[in-house]
């Protein structure tokens, strides 16, 4: 990362930033559905919804912090399971 900053002419955090700038943060992705949620679902299908948000948001390591790192995992079936 730090050479492609250099190359680009910009410090480490504001490459951290340009390349991040077009990234959903989990936290904002989870608020925003919540959001909507509560405008469009009966109450407790929104509170059923926001449990289970809280709980996938606390199934993640550390280190993933966007939708898309999320998308990758979620593919190689780390975080979701289709099993009920």
């Amino acid at each position: 990362m730090e050479l492609n900053a250099i190359a680009v002419g910009l410090t480490i955090e504001e490459y951290k930033d340009k390349a991040n700038s077009q990234r959903t943060p989990i936290k904002v992705a989870i608020e925003r559905f919540a959001s909507d949620a509560r405008k469009t679902k009966k109450q407790t299908t929104a509170d059923h919804d926001q449990r289970r948000l809280k709980a996938f948001e606390e199934s993640l390591p550390r280190g993933v912090r966007f939708m898309d790192e999320a998308r990758k995992q979620r593919s190689s079936g780390l975080y979701f399971s289709n099993k009920r």
